[in-house]
């Protein structure tokens, strides 16, 4: 049977102004001080990893739930990764109240902060295609296929394809460039996201200050006229800065935390340096590249990142979280601190 968890949805700065009815019944408040977390509890869906469905379903209550205080005009937000969970209430307020001066440095950073999701795609994507068609490089091809006696063959085809998807590339890369230029004037940060296909141009994230949003608002209706409509921009917005400022959880259990040291070589006290020295001279002895088995040595050397992945970000956050640097670290202090939060990479 699965053990009911509670899940943290984001960190809020505390208002007189919040509007309590609004809030949907399953959502819960934890407060310390000026802040709250917004947490639901619920049995840890597992299978949600591996469903898209289940996943996708999850992703759309959790934003729901953060953008209910973003209708309330709230945007010191900080959202919290997707699943992020405790064991229980006790110790979100735990965390909470550890976390304090991080979180409060983290709403200083985003203060008067929001983000646009601007999609940018193709209105006649055929035309698109007909004029890289009629480019003399695809023309030259396509006679050369078609003079050859035995007929175009399936590899044939994949160059023509190949060949029209590079100028598509070049094509997109060129107008997103000139799309980023253009909004970088106004925006604090950007972040360009994957796009779905071909059709889509750019997938971007902007950071504002909100009192820049009137100038955002001008800005893509100048792309639209520059563009004489040929392009489809789509914002989505203001939105809580889930791609600039979302918050995660760094957990390491005691087993992982003693098997990675000791793959390390590391004494029983430590430091971030100590780790990173350790990683170097152990990458350099046991890297496949310089053995005679080299196949034996690639799963030692994964296993060697991972050890290596494991304690310096543990320790990254730890010292980001409480701003102490040169930290050392124990199994005594891992019992008092298994879980931190850091901002997501």
């Amino acid at each position: 049977m699965s053990k009911e968890k509670t899940f943290i949805h984001a960190f809020i700065e505390k208002s007189d102004e919040l509007d309590f009815d609004a809030i949907p019944g399953e959502l819960k408040l934890i407060e310390y001080n000026d802040v709250l977390a917004l947490i639901t509890q619920r049995e840890e869906q597992i299978s949600a990893k591996h469903d898209n469905q289940i996943l996708a379903n999850l992703l759309l209550k959790h934003q729901q739930y953060i953008e209910v205080f973003m209708n309330q005009g709230f945007t010191t937000i900080l959202p919290v990764k997707l699943n992020t969970s405790f064991d229980s209430q006790k110790q979100v307020k735990a965390i909470l109240e550890e976390s304090y001066p991080f979180i409060k440095r983290e709403f200083n950073e985003i203060r008067n902060k929001v983000e646009y999701d601007v999609v940018c795609t193709w209105v006649d994507f055929n035309s698109v295609l007909n004029k890289i068609g009629s480019e003399p490089e695809i023309i030259e091809l396509k006679d050369a296929i078609s003079k050859d006696p035995s007929g175009p063959m399936f590899d044939d085809q994949m160059r023509i394809g190949m060949l029209i998807k590079k100028y598509i590339d070049q094509l997109n890369s060129k107008i997103e460039a000139e799309i980023e230029t253009k909004l970088k004037e106004i925006c604090l940060e950007m972040k360009a996201n994957q796009t779905m296909n071909d059709q889509m141009i750019g997938n971007l994230a902007v950071l504002l200050d909100k009192s820049s949003e009137n100038a955002f608002d001008r800005r893509i209706r100048e792309l639209d006229r520059d563009f004489k409509g040929t392009l489809n921009f789509r914002c989505i917005g203001p939105l809580p800065a889930y791609n600039f400022f979302t918050i995660e959880s760094v957990e390491i259990g005691l087993e992982a935390f003693r098997l990675a040291k000791n793959q390390l070589g590391l004494k029983d006290r430590f430091s971030l340096n100590d780790i990173k020295r350790a990683y170097k001279t152990r990458a350099f002895d046991e890297h496949p590249d310089t053995q005679k088995n080299r196949e034996a040595y690639n799963e030692r050397f994964n296993e060697l990142n991972k050890s290596y992945k494991l304690l310096s970000s543990y320790a990254e956050a730890f010292e980001n979280m409480f701003m102490k640097e040169h930290t050392e670290y124990s199994e005594e202090l891992l019992s008092q601190h298994s879980q931190l939060l850091k901002l997501k990479d």
